[in-house]
Formats: structure tokens, sequence, C-alpha cells
């Protein structure tokens, strides 16, 4: 076949009814997200191991809430919307010999990371039928703080940074037929003036014929920022989620 039949076939094939929703659709759901954070970070000071009790802040996994909502509509050019709130928080102890904000630790100490998250997603269906592709603009804001106590001398040192990041949005489902099951994969990420961020979900799911389904995957953020805020950081969490879902 030709590159130019090939083509025209492809045009095609993405103009027809079915790569597009042809009704209104909304759809809700909630995870529990089992995280772990690894990696480092450095405040006005030394890099500091994340996950090490034995120098660093000694952070535990932990157990958080995610929440998501979208809206599908049968408007050709105007793109369907999806938002998801994301809560991270992690504390654990060890032993600091490093200097974070103002203070040289070197005790033991109390430690804690919390990373808020909201992102909105436009995007538009390329195909939705057994097969789902979206392409499309992910909007993170990002809110976090990190912060380190002295057992023994009592100093407190808290680092806080944000941002509004936009990324690349990717998503692709597979659909078992007359079964309820999919495979769904899903992504984005951004790199730019020495910052790097990509979110990367996988997941099964079940739905049942009235609109009630489960799922269950794996989430995995990588956050590299370069003096966000006088914070730098190369972070990854990742970990399984599951929860429940509701279509119609």
């Amino acid at each position: 076949m030709k590159p130019r039949t090939i083509a025209y076939a492809a045009a095609g094939l993405l103009m027809t009814p079915a790569a597009h929703a042809d009704f209104l659709g909304f759809g809700a759901g909630a995870a529990l997200w089992q995280h772990t954070p690894s990696g480092s970070v450095q405040y006005r000071g030394d890099e500091i191991d994340m996950r090490d009790s034995g120098n660093g802040l000694g952070l535990d996994r932990d157990r958080d809430a995610m929440i998501w909502a979208h809206l599908e509509h049968p408007v050709p050019l105007l793109p369907n919307v999806r938002l998801m709130h994301t809560s991270v928080s992690n504390a654990g102890s060890g032993t600091l010999n490093h200097s974070f904000g103002s203070f040289n630790f070197s005790e033991a100490v109390d430690s804690s990371m919390d990373l808020r998250q909201l992102d909105a997603v436009l995007y538009w269906e390329l195909l939705d039928n057994w097969v789902e592709l979206d392409l499309g603009l992910q909007v993170k804001a990002l809110d976090g703080e990190i912060e380190v106590r002295g057992r023994t001398s009592g100093r407190q040192e808290r680092a806080e940074f944000s941002g509004v990041l936009p990324m690349g949005y990717a998503r692709a489902a597979f659909h078992l037929p007359l079964s309820g099951f999919a495979v769904e994969l899903a992504g984005a990420g951004i790199s730019y003036d020495g910052h790097r961020l990509t979110d990367l979900m996988a997941q099964v799911s079940y739905r049942s014929s009235f609109g009630l389904g489960v799922v269950a995957g794996w989430r995995e953020q990588r956050l590299k920022l370069d003096d966000l805020d006088d914070v730098t950081a190369d972070v990854t969490i990742d970990g399984p989620y599951a929860g429940l879902f509701y279509r119609f």
C-alpha cells in the first residue's frame, strides 16, 4: 500500500463517528494509594536522602486518597475534561547529620513530607470503541512542604514550594468485549528549565452493567526540581492503589 493511501486510511479512521463520543458521559471515582517515597531533597544546604534512617529523613510508606471525575461530550472540537486531586503525606524519623535550611542538624529528627496535587486534563478522544485513545494537555498545580524537627534541640525547619506545570497527556484503554474488563495506561510529563515531572498509571478495571466498577493499579510519579522556591529534589513516589468508580 502506498504511503499516501495509508495516510488517507488513517485520517478516515480518526474521522469516523466511532472515534468520538456520541453522548454526554460523566464518571467519578476514588481510590486509596499506598505510596513509598525515595530519592533526595536539598533546601539551602546539603542533599539529604529521604528514605535512609541512618543519615536521612527516614520517611515511611503511607496511604492517601486520590479522587477524580470526568465529563465527556459530543461537541467535535471542544476538549473533554478530567479533574483529579491527590494528597501524598509521609512521615518518619531518623538520625540526620546534614544542614537543612537555616540549621545544621546532628541528632535524631522527626520528618514529614506533604504534597498536594490538583490536575486538570483537557483531552480529545481519537478512538472510542473497544480501543480508546486520548491525547491532550494536563495542568498540575503542585503545593508541597517538607519539615524537619530535631528531637534534642527542638529546632524546626520547613521548606515550602509550589508551582503550576503544563504537561503532555496520553491515555490508552483496551476493553475485553462483553466482559466489563479493561486494561488502561495513562501518562503525563514535561521537562523544562531543569525541572522534570512524569505521572504514570497502569490499571485493570471491571465495570458492571449498571455503571459501578472496581479498579486496581500502580501509580508512579517522578519529580525533579531545580531550585524551585530554594528546593532542589529528585524524588520518586510509587505504589499500588485500589478503588471504586461509577460511569454513566
